[in-house]
């Protein structure tokens, strides 16, 4: 009996010991054969392929007298087929402007730079307060021989020719934009601080100043609604002959330039999902309006609806608005071509998940999720030519970002954790069949 007692004892304890070194035997089996396999995927460090990427900024592409620029890694130049004419790694390039043969870059100093060779003509010393790149960047504006930027935490006024000061004015980096400018004014948005969910509306401040000397003419404040208001794309100021045009969320003013008075106003609904604000467009004496689900065409003058189309289903996600010399483009529930001055529907198009549009030389180029890169006829909506994304980069930092008459380019980025190297890479693409014809990859 105790012989018996003794036995199972023994089994017992036998099968407590083998469960548990079966267990541990197949986690060591099953690691090193996780292990292996990510071998094959990163050689020289397999467990950083776990890491999940963090990619840098994207490159940006400016189309400017048949070059292209390539930026804010360092600035350079390159001919359409992709030959380098000239680089310049010493000069970021947050976001640049070109008149007359001139570059005027800004980041965190001002300069000019010739178009034809590169030279630099002129630069302000380095910024000493903002030594990187803000999240939205303005160009600098170039308005009757006078370049209007951002340095060293003032607006400035340089004279274009060789860059000597002729005005500043503090600015509060934080809040404050440098948003337009035409001969006689100079036109800045603030903001009386971040919104929160307990806070329903903001205050947006809008200041005209002087172009000649940049002392205040006059300010406006006006309530809007705080919805994503720091996204400073949803505020827009643009000069026109016959008012000034002011956006900002879902609301929209035409004041007199001379002494900011109202003229008109309109305010409509935005979608739920939205927070972009409206797209805005104007062509001529009209300025078009889309919710994303509603694109309304206003006289300038005075505000009275021209015509308005509704789309009846779910509205996209990408609110885009572009204009030629006779029609409009808007990306709806649909991607929809109206007659400017009637409102008719000249074609439709479904897409699938747009999520960049572009319009160049009379070619719209789509990026969507299939076909990954279009181009379509703008006069009819005809097919010309798609691509798939199988030999292309497809992650959420790819972006369609030029076009001109010859190319289509799009920008994509990555971070590899195990080899430390972030790059951005650039892709040409011939705008009359979609062929590649050269990429350009700089690593950080």
């Amino acid at each position: 009996m105790g012989s018996s007692i003794s036995k199972a004892i023994k089994r017992g304890y036998t099968r407590r010991l083998v469960l548990p070194s079966l267990l541990v035997l197949c986690c060591v089996l099953l690691f090193f054969g996780t292990y292996l396999y990510l071998e094959t995927i990163s050689p020289y460090n397999p467990l950083c392929a776990l890491a999940a990427p963090t990619p840098p900024s994207l490159l940006k592409v400016s189309t400017i007298e048949g070059n292209i620029y390539i930026q804010p890694a360092h600035l350079a130049a390159r001919t359409a087929n992709g030959k380098v004419l000239w680089e310049k790694p010493g000069l970021d390039a947050w976001a640049l402007t070109a008149q007359d043969g001139i570059l005027y870059v800004q980041s965190n100093r001002l300069a000019a730079v010739r178009i034809s060779d590169g030279q630099t003509l002129w630069e302000t010393a380095k910024d000493t307060v903002v030594t990187y790149r803000p999240v939205e960047t303005r160009a600098p504006l170039v308005v009757n021989g006078t370049v209007y930027g951002q340095y060293d935490r003032y607006f400035v006024a340089l004279r274009a020719s060789d860059g000597k000061l002729l005005w500043k004015t503090p600015s509060d980096q934080a809040f404050m934009r440098l948003q337009a400018a035409d001969r006689e004014h100079v036109y800045i948005t603030t903001f009386d601080g971040r919104s929160a969910d307990d806070i329903p509306t903001i205050t947006l401040r809008l200041l005209c100043l002087r172009a000649q000397d940049g002392t205040v003419q006059w300010t406006r404040e006006q309530k809007i609604p705080s919805i994503a208001y720091d996204k400073y794309k949803i505020t827009q100021i643009i000069p026109t002959p016959d008012a000034l045009l002011v956006q900002a969320n879902n609301s929209f003013w035409a004041l007199r330039a001379q002494s900011g008075q109202e003229v008109w106003h309109f305010s409509v609904h935005l979608p739920q999902e939205s927070d972009e604000g409206y797209a805005v467009t104007v062509q001529d004496d009209l300025v078009f309006l889309s919710t994303g689900s509603t694109l309304y065409a206003l006289h300038i003058n005075d505000g009275s609806q021209l015509w308005s189309f509704h789309a009846p289903e779910t509205p996209t996600n990408t609110n885009t608005l572009l204009a030629d010399d006779d029609h409009v483009y808007a990306q709806l529930n649909a991607l929809y071509a109206f007659q400017a001055d009637t409102g008719k529907v000249i074609w439709k198009q479904t897409l699938n998940h747009p999520r960049y549009i572009l319009l160049a030389n009379g070619i719209l180029y789509l990026m969507q999720v299939h076909p990954f890169l279009s181009a379509i006829r703008a006069g009819d909506g005809q097919p010309l030519w798609q691509i798939e994304s199988n030999t292309l980069p497809t992650s959420i930092a790819t972006r369609l970002v030029a076009a001109d008459n010859t190319n289509v380019y799009i920008a994509s980025s990555g971070y590899d954790r195990c080899y430390h190297n972030a790059h951005s890479s650039i892709y040409a693409f011939r705008a009359s069949d979609g062929y590649q014809i050269w990429s350009y990859r700089a690593a950080r």
